[in-house]
């Protein structure tokens, strides 16, 4: 029961926030935790957006040079926090 209540509070704590153009706050804090990697040619034709990045080791790198993949990878505390 808790878990709705939370779940619906924030919600509607979101939508208040949007609603008084405050969101801009969020995703500028939200913004400061994002790390992307482009390829050196600078032309990405496809974004990745890795969530555990720790656990490929190497294999995002690979994927930026060789392939021109765009890698977005954001903290695990803000995952948790948006996600919510």
């Amino acid at each position: 029961m808790k878990n709705t209540f939370t779940a619906r509070l924030k919600r509607r704590l979101r939508r208040g926030l949007l609603a008084l153009g405050l969101y801009g706050s969020l995703v500028r804090r939200v913004a400061g935790s994002v790390t992307a990697q482009e390829p050196e040619s600078g032309q990405a034709e496809y974004t990745l957006l890795a969530l555990k990045p720790e656990r490929f080791r190497g294999d995002l790198e690979v994927l930026i040079q060789d392939f021109g993949f765009r890698v977005i990878r954001l903290k695990k505390g803000w995952q948790q926090k948006l996600l919510e």
